[in-house]
């Protein structure tokens, strides 16, 4: 009953009794881990191509931003609503005194740190009404993703205090001091601490396709891009990705690490071919695979917090040992549920790899990691890390990179005018950085980069990368790396155009 993909809060007075105020909230898809592609519609999200962001407004706002009963007599006058997009994602700015502005549910007083929790974990918090008013507050707490409690409290002298505890499928938590005492002080004050995460799902887990049931601690990341940059059908997208591997020859195989694209499919997909074309499955063991942030701020590298990925193919099991490795060295963060399923540079690799290892696909783990906006000292940090990963043959590197974003809405328009048309100018750019890549030279790399700007949104990837690969030839191992492929979305002639560069790479050891 609460359940949808736009967050639409829905105020309704009635004469005589309290005010509820509900939200609709985006219920979790059965299986685990919670959150579906749809979910993300109130978010700011990303073209397919990897472009700027295009948030969506709710479904009230597209009907002129009204709350129902608007303009109707006395009592609705002056309280028109309008939808705003803000930092925390689309929110009902308000012509009163109290509401909420950015995310839904929050209150005003309460501070920019209530609306940005990791978790989809929402309060929401009523604004006190003065004594004598014939207002109540009502807030919606999810306290399990299968549990919904809401309190009534009546405001108005004379009327009966009314609390209501509506249970489904679970047992009902405390009362959110934010939520039982609204009336008082305490409701104008944020949160002491975010609400915690809501525990996995108790649903089992599909894993390499073999059907078997696991543990109910399982949680799993849903292929929250599917639908809309890929085909979320499991045939069509074996289809398309085996047609696009049928096209390219395996020259450099087998590959210790690749350079491929995460643009939507329709884009990027046959130049990503020939990077997952190198691949040997009968070989590789563990997949790492470093993806740049495109939705958090992030300083450092961050693991995921879940068991599985999902793909339309099959599920992807997460490599927790290895993963304690990595967290035991104080590194790493750990991303939120909702940061894992917003980022789709990880995601899109994960059908090409299902794909690429599907004759082995009980015998893999893939190890995501998020890489943040690292300085060059990080750069080498995390290089050298990795380095000893990087030496196993049985391990395989992804490094998840488009190249340059050029065009007014990427605020990038380098062009040199001795190439001819702007597309030349912009691939005449990508390929001295992709020589310089091909060089294996960190320094050259950062020292080109921080002449031309170029908007490699992978830059930091390719980074850690090129430092592991130093790290290894310091003990004499030999290694080299080339570029196979070269794509542009589009080809810039005016300065109203913009496009996004794909190059698709492999390392092998010699």
């Amino acid at each position: 009953m609460l359940s949808g993909p736009d967050p639409v809060a829905r105020r309704v007075r009635t004469r005589g009794l309290p005010r509820l105020c509900l939200h609709r909230v985006q219920a979790p898809a059965p299986g685990c881990g919670g959150g579906t592609d749809r979910r993300r519609l109130a978010r700011g999200l990303r073209t397919p191509d990897g472009a700027g962001p295009v948030p969506l407004p709710p479904l009230s706002a597209r009907h002129g931003g009204r709350r129902r009963g608007a303009g109707r007599g006395r009592r609705a006058r002056g309280r028109r609503e309008a939808w705003r997009w803000g930092r925390g994602g689309w929110g009902r700015a308000r012509s009163h005194g109290g509401g909420v502005s950015g995310r839904l549910g929050r209150p005003r007083s309460a501070g920019p740190g209530a609306a940005r929790g990791s978790s989809p974990v929402r309060a929401a918090a009523a604004t006190p009404r003065p004594r004598g008013s014939s207002e109540a507050a009502v807030g919606l707490v999810f306290r399990r993703p299968a549990e919904f409690v809401v309190i009534v409290a009546a405001a108005r002298p004379g009327c009966h205090l009314l609390l209501f505890l509506l249970l489904l499928l679970g047992r009902a938590g405390p009362l959110p001091a934010a939520a039982s005492s609204w009336a008082g002080p305490a409701a104008s004050r944020p949160l002491a601490e975010p609400p915690p995460p809501p525990p996995p799902h108790s649903s089992s887990c599909t894993i390499g396709g073999t059907g078997s049931k696991m543990s109910n601690r399982v949680v799993c990341r849903e292929a929250s891009h599917a639908g809309s940059w890929y085909t979320a059908s499991g045939p069509q997208l074996n289809a398309q990705l085996e047609g696009w591997l049928s096209q390219v020859q395996s020259t450099k195989r087998p590959a210790r690490a690749i350079i491929a694209p995460h643009a939507g499919y329709t884009y990027c997909g046959s130049c990503a071919a020939h990077a997952y074309k190198q691949v040997d499955p009968s070989i590789t063991r563990r997949i790492f695979i470093l993806g740049p942030s495109h939705h958090v701020p992030l300083s450092r590298c961050a693991l995921s917090s879940v068991d599985i990925y999902r793909t339309p193919l099959y599920d992807l099991r997460i490599d927790q040992k290895i993963y304690g490795e990595l967290w035991k060295t104080g590194m790493f963060e750990r991303m939120s549920l909702q940061t894992d399923e917003d980022e789709h540079s990880i995601e899109m690799h994960l059908p090409y790899t299902a794909k690429a290892m599907e004759s082995h696909k009980d015998e893999f783990t893939i190890i995501p990691v998020l890489v943040g906006a690292l300085s060059e000292s990080k750069e080498q940090e995390f290089g050298k890390l990795f380095s000893k990963y990087l030496a196993d043959p049985s391990n395989l590197f992804v490094v998840s990179s488009d190249f340059c974003h050029w065009g007014q809405r990427f605020r990038y328009s380098y062009y040199d005018e001795s190439q001819g048309e702007i597309y030349r100018s912009i691939e005449h750019l990508d390929k001295m950085g992709m020589s310089i890549i091909e060089q294996l030279d960190p320094v050259s790399f950062s020292n080109y980069l921080k002449k031309y700007h170029n908007t490699i949104c992978g830059r930091h990837p390719i980074g850690v990368l090129l430092n592991a690969i130093t790290e290894l030839q310091k003990s004499g191992m030999n290694m080299s790396f080339s570029f196979l492929n070269y794509a542009q979305s589009s080809q810039c002639r005016s300065w109203q155009d913009s496009s996004v560069s794909y190059a698709a790479g492999a390392l092998t050891v010699h």
